[in-house]
């Protein structure tokens, strides 16, 4: 019974954790600016496209494409982390922000446009079963090529 009672006691406090206290201090916002005195000239082309798609099964992304282009953002969606490191994690905005930045890097890429003049996109969720779903995006523009730049006055 002693060594029950022993054993017993060995293993509850084997068992109760450490705690820890992480204490987080607010700071504020950087915002910083870029200023330039220079202005691109870009001649506006022909009209490019750019299609992309991705199966996201609870949250993750299970296929679809893995080159995209940085520096796009989407009103009204916040930026998946997806795209951001190579771990498969969930995306913030479903996925969606993922599949439009892969379209727009196809467009020009294909075209060899340096920016996309005007871009619309056509998203399309399909078959949206809770636990799994398919994306689609497809954007339009103008291609954009960058001949110089202008110094401002």
């Amino acid at each position: 019974m002693k060594k029950m009672i022993l054993l017993a006691g060995i293993a509850m406090i084997g068992l109760s954790g450490c705690s820890s206290v992480h204490q987080g201090v607010p700071n504020a916002a950087l915002q910083p600016t870029i200023q330039s005195n220079h202005v691109a000239n870009i001649r506006v082309g022909e009209k490019i496209s750019g299609e992309s798609s991705a199966k996201i099964l609870f949250g993750f992304k299970i296929g679809g494409d893995n080159e995209f282009v940085d520096g796009m953002s989407y009103a009204g969606e916040a930026k998946g982390l997806s795209g951001a490191i190579p771990l498969p994690v969930p995306s913030v905005s479903g996925g969606m922000d993922d599949v439009k930045s892969a379209a727009a890097y196809k467009a020009l890429k294909n075209s060899g446009a340096d920016v996309i003049i005007a871009p619309t996109y056509k998203t399309t969720v399909k078959n949206d079963y809770f636990v799994y779903k398919e994306l689609e995006a497809k954007v339009e523009g103008y291609k954009g090529t960058i001949t110089g730049f202008t110094q401002k006055n």
